[in-house]
């Protein structure tokens, strides 16, 4: 398998945990949803096609190496609601009466905002069509994005560094002792014991997209949820066999040679979308 790693760098960034109500807590590392929209930001895929299973992005792999612990900072603020209801719709004439509901506008909530600050994640990316992977790698080399790459959220800009073309093996053998390098899916790793690692819950990795043929718009929804191993030095852990989990054979620089990385799950593991 042919594969592209690259850093991505960022003063600030933010990757809310969809199942909070209060407060925007943040996951430590992009889920794999999250890089789905930063390569489609750079390669111009308009909003929430990515996510369609007929999309090259939909079973993409990718793998997320976190280079630094980032630094968390809890900010204060409140948010207020500005959003209504529309009372008076008319397509024929193309009219669209916004009147917002009076409970509802101008009422405001407390919230904490966790933002994380200096962060460096290394991406590796492999897809399914060769010439949209040559095409991304000269799009990052020559800094020629279609939108401008952020994490998480717009004003939390982020800048990409081109790393290497690798070629990969997957690693097949049962209860295999490795040293993996990126954050990994509990699924893939035999004979867990409680507190040996530290496991972060419930990470996006696919989403559900359904068109409205009413208003044309897309509405997504989580279509699959992974437990993940996060750390930031490479841990040794014990594989399963049939685990996306891959070794680096062919690489420009000799020092990634004989490691190893695991892609974040597309689908579940009965292959359903």
């Amino acid at each position: 398998m042919e594969a592209v790693c690259f850093d991505v760098k960022a003063p600030f960034a933010s990757f809310r945990v969809p199942s909070t109500t209060r407060g925007f807590l943040s996951f430590p590392f992009p889920p794999r949803t999250t890089i789905m929209g930063l390569i489609g930001a750079i390669m111009g895929v308009p909003k929430n096609e990515l996510y369609l299973n007929d999309h090259f992005l939909f079973d993409a792999f990718i793998a997320v190496q976190v280079l630094r612990d980032p630094i968390t900072i809890n900010f204060r603020t409140n948010q207020t609601q500005t959003k209504g209801e529309f009372l008076y719709s008319n397509p024929k004439f193309g009219l669209k009466l916004y009147i917002p509901g009076k409970l509802e506008r101008g009422v405001r909530s407390p919230q904490t905002l966790i933002i994380l600050n200096n962060v460096i994640y290394r991406i590796y990316l492999s897809l399914n069509l060769s010439e949209k992977l040559d095409e991304f790698v000269k799009r990052i080399i020559n800094h020629k994005y279609v939108y401008p790459p952020y994490l998480g959220r717009v004003n939390y800009l982020a800048s990409i560094d081109f790393i290497d073309r690798i070629s990969l093996k997957k690693l097949n053998n049962d209860n295999l002792k490795v040293k993996i390098d990126t954050v990994c899916p509990t699924d893939y790793i035999n004979n867990i014991q409680s507190g040996q690692f530290n496991i972060i819950y419930n990470v996006p990795m696919a989403y559900n997209v359904v068109k409205d043929s009413k208003s044309n718009e897309f509405k997504i929804s989580p279509r699959l949820l992974a437990d993940i191993v996060y750390f930031v030095e490479p841990i040794d852990i014990l594989i399963k066999s049939n685990s996306e989990i891959y070794i680096i054979i062919k690489s420009s620089n000799s020092q990634f040679n004989g490691r190893c990385i695991s892609f974040l799950p597309s689908r579940s593991k009965d292959n359903k979308i």
